[in-house]
């Protein structure tokens, strides 16, 4: 799976904010990274 970097940025934030309040999407994102 590719991602931009623009991708790559946001998912480095959603996972930020995962750790204040965890969120079904930053959980799907957290499977889809390496």
């Amino acid at each position: 799976m590719q991602f931009s970097a623009d991708e790559i940025v946001f998912y480095s934030m959603r996972f930020r904010f995962e750790r204040l309040r965890p969120h079904p999407f930053s959980i799907l994102a957290n499977h889809m990274l390496p």
